[in-house]
């Protein structure tokens, strides 16, 4: 109970989310708390928290569960805000996970070549129309030089990525 919420991890959120509902569970008199002063109970949560499992023992069972009733009943407050914390840092991992895939698929979409078939279709059609004629002349009009390097550069990144022969 006295352990801090960490960072958002499912296992952290999973706790925290124990810890909470341990505590609702007990059904403590939450009026309690608001009929005595913040100062007492301040000091009340320190002591136990600064406490060993064994110094409390020593103390009297009514005493022991006045004490804990008191901590766990401030402890669900911060529990609860800490669950808030961690609720609102998993969301803006979320949000930046998928902005950055965003970005990711925007940037892939930029480098390809829409039209591929056609455009092959298109330099097989113009090689064989003419068969003794230039690159440059038969094929480059068609395609360009620009679009026949991105679709060379893809095919090579494809390659390496499912680790097959580019040739």
């Amino acid at each position: 109970m006295k352990g801090d919420a960490g960072q958002a991890t499912l296992d952290n959120i999973l706790d925290v989310t124990e810890k909470l509902a341990f505590i609702q569970r007990l059904d403590l008199p939450h009026d309690l708390l608001t009929a005595t002063g913040k100062p007492w109970v301040d000091q009340i949560v320190r002591r136990v928290a600064g406490e060993k499992a064994s110094e409390m023992r020593r103390h009297a069972p009514a005493r022991q569960l006045g004490l804990y009733a008191i901590y766990l009943m401030s402890r669900e407050a911060q529990l609860t805000d800490a669950m808030i914390d961690l609720l609102i840092e998993t969301v803006h991992k979320i949000g930046t996970r998928s902005k950055r895939k965003v970005v990711g698929d925007i940037a892939k979409d930029i480098e390809r070549v829409y039209g591929k078939e056609r455009l092959l279709v298109e330099i097989a059609s113009a090689s064989i129309n003419e068969p003794s004629g230039r690159i440059c002349d038969v094929i480059f009009p068609i395609a360009g030089k620009a679009k026949l390097a991105a679709i060379v550069k893809r095919a090579m990144r494809r390659a390496l990525w499912t680790g097959a022969s580019t040739r």
